[in-house]
Parts: C-alpha cells; structure tokens; sequence
C-alpha cells in the first residue's frame, strides 16, 4: 500500500483566476526516487478518473527540436506560444536570451498521456511549467511581480471560474503537484480519496464522510 498525502493549499498566488478555486497539494513519497514515483502515481490517478482529452501546457527551453519531433511521429495536436517572459543563461563566456516556448498539446487517449509524460517529464522535475487541464486549454496572463530577487513580467496560469475547470500543475522538482479546481469532485481531500487508484491510501487522518 502507497501512502498519498493530500493538504488544502490556500496559496492561489501561482495562478490567477476568478471567483472561488480549491487547491490541494497532493503528492506520494516512498522512495528516494520521488520524481518517478509522483509521475507514477500521476498516471495511476489519471488513468482511474479516466477524462479526455486532456490539455497539457508545457515549458521547453530554447533548444526544443527533440521533443517536437516526437510530437510530430507520434502526431500529437499541438502548437507552440512563446512567453512574454525573458529568460537568461551563460555559455562559453557568452549571455544568451530567449522567451520560453510553451507546447500546447491535445492528449487524446491514456496510452498518449503514458508516452508524452515518460518524454517530456524531465522538463516538470527541472522546474520547467507542466500542466494538465481536463476540460480546456490552459490560458496565460501577463503578471508583474518580483521573482528570483528581481521585479518583471511573468507569464502565469489563468483560472477561468465561469466554466467547469480543473488543472492540474507539477510541484518543484516534481515532489507532487496541485489541483486546482471549482469541480465538487476534486474539493476537498475526501473527495479525492474516493476517487484514488488501487492500492494507494490517504496517509493523513481525516474526518470520515458523513
């Protein structure tokens, strides 16, 4: 039996969105191989809520060809938006600039989603955005705040509460991630644990479900 452990998260302050969000911070630890083992139990969670399609957002870096070839072999619908954002690195003594890509892409089946995130998983545990989205695309918004020690613009996810909406986003370093939803059925941590695969258990104590 693997332990989940689920907590209410009241900092809304990685998205922005309108009208009332629940966020829950969801993640599995048994292993020294936490990376692995979320995106396992990812999987698993996905696999038994079994909605699709999904629509994944995903940052890249500059030099993306790679992974958008396996898009293109295994054809995947897809699109690439570059960010606002700015992002900076060195390389033999030289500064280099770019705005960060961000893959857009339809998953359509729980065999697509398996081969895009043993891909592209990588990118979630270098800290790079990764999100899941069950009913429509993720959107960006603009927003101006200090980050890293200096004040800039940020792309950042928006949350549209005048429809049905849940996304799911990877936490740092892949250590779990965090549901954001205005779905009844992904409110609260009992409403999760009813809905958890075979062979994984809430490690918290809750109050029962009257």
């Amino acid at each position: 039996m693997k332990y989940v452990w689920i907590h209410d998260n009241s900092d809304l302050g990685t998205v922005q969105h309108t009208g009332n969000i629940s966020c829950l911070s969801v993640s599995v630890h048994h292993t020294d191989d936490y990376v692995e083992e979320n995106k396992e139990f990812l999987l698993d969670l996905l696999c038994e809520i079994n909605v699709f399609p999904l629509y994944a957002a995903i940052e890249e870096y500059d030099e993306y060809e790679e992974n958008e070839d396996f898009l293109k072999r295994h054809q995947y619908e897809y699109d690439i938006k570059p960010w606002a954002d700015k992002r900076v690195y060195w390389t033999l003594g030289k500064t280099h600039s770019y705005h960060p890509p961000c893959f857009h892409v339809k998953v359509k089946t729980m065999a697509d989603l398996i081969k895009l995130m043993t891909q592209t998983y990588y990118l979630a545990a270098q800290n790079q955005f990764f999100g899941l989205s069950f009913h429509k695309p993720i959107e960006f918004v603009i927003e101006t705040k200090r980050r890293f020690w200096k004040k800039g613009e940020w792309s950042v996810p928006f949350i549209d509460n005048d429809s049905k909406t849940t996304m799911l986003i990877i936490d740092h370093d892949g250590q779990g991630f965090t549901i954001y939803s205005n779905e009844e059925k992904f409110s609260s941590i009992e409403a999760i644990q009813s809905q958890l695969p075979h062979g994984y258990k809430v490690g918290q104590e809750i109050e029962p479900i009257e």
